[in-house]
């Protein structure tokens, strides 16, 4: 999921060509390997594009991560308290 954002919010520098727009959509290390290239003004602002889409994308990663998460241990703790069932005899103990 975060790649997915990141693909579909980093914004590229008109002046690239398209198959750098492509590779810098597609990848932050080929972004920032395509950053490297442009001038300091194009390049800082390009940056700054790149770490607010790799940061969207990590946002959206941890929140379904901690929703997951959440969801899990409410799961649990319900199963917990209503019980497993019957308690095991002394057969299944010594098995």
């Amino acid at each position: 999921m975060g790649a997915i954002t990141y693909r579909g919010t980093v914004v590229v520098p008109d002046s690239l060509t398209s198959g750098e727009a492509v590779a810098a959509g597609d990848s932050p290390g080929a972004a920032l390997d395509i950053a490297r290239g442009l001038d300091a003004a194009v390049q800082a602002e390009f940056l700054r594009h790149i770490g607010e889409a790799m940061s969207r994308g990590l946002l959206l990663a941890l929140i379904i991560t901690a929703t997951m998460t959440v969801g899990t241990v409410v799961l649990v703790l319900r199963g917990m308290r209503k019980g497993g069932g019957d308690a095991p005899t002394s057969t299944e103990l010594s098995m």
